[in-house]
């Protein structure tokens, strides 16, 4: 292995555990409170991988507020971070998935559950 593979791969163990060590302090607000704000946290990203922090950190944020039965619509996350729209609409697909969820409602009124351009998600 040369150096410079040596220190990518140390850089990188580095940045994973940031990472790690970011999100761990944002659960941990979500589960103790008070609620975290992401902005404040996505702040605290290593140089370069904010992209990755948020996914990890929205991805904890709809797992905290589902499982708190809390009413959200992705389109707040939209204004709020409008650069990462499409990684917002990608995070809430894989959450639906996994949840093996069903879209509701396609009016734009609101339903317990999560909204999504207009659609809620309920429990099966």
């Amino acid at each position: 292995m040369n150096d410079q593979s040596h220190n990518d791969e140390t850089l990188s163990w580095q940045i994973q555990q940031a990472i790690d060590r970011i999100c761990d302090q944002f659960e941990a607000a979500w589960r103790d409170g008070p609620k975290p704000n992401l902005e404040a946290y996505l702040k605290e990203s290593p140089s370069g991988c904010i992209k990755e922090l948020f996914r990890e950190l929205l991805e904890l944020e709809f797992h905290w507020r589902r499982k708190q039965d809390e009413t959200f619509s992705t389109k707040d996350y939209h204004i709020r971070f409008p650069e990462y729209s499409l990684l917002i609409d990608e995070v809430f697909s894989n959450v639906h998935k996994e949840s093996g969820e069903t879209f509701v409602n396609p009016s734009r009124e609101s339903v317990s559950g999560i909204d999504w351009l207009g659609c809620s998600l309920l429990g099966k």
